[in-house]
């Protein structure tokens, strides 16, 4: 199975800029996305360290795939929990 990028776009910063949370496998970036969102969220929220005042949403929002080939927006493919 193809390996993905999980990244966070942070556009809040000085220099806004994405920043790399975590690698998952999957048939597409669809499914692993789907597959892992729990786990992309925990880990995105421990990473940067996200209090529980921000929202599952927010975070969801912020994250792309990055696949062999291009940059898949989830957003885009309302694939979203």
């Amino acid at each position: 199975m193809p390996l993905y990028q999980v990244l966070f776009y942070d556009g809040g910063q000085i220099l806004p800029c994405y920043q790399l949370i975590d690698y998952i496998e999957g048939e597409s970036p669809a499914s692993a996305f789907k597959a892992n969102l729990d786990k992309i969220t925990e880990k995105t929220r421990r990473n940067l360290q996200l209090g529980g005042d921000f929202p599952d949403y927010k975070i969801h929002e912020s994250l792309c795939i990055l696949d062999p080939e291009t940059l898949f927006d989830p957003k885009r493919h309302r694939i979203m929990a």
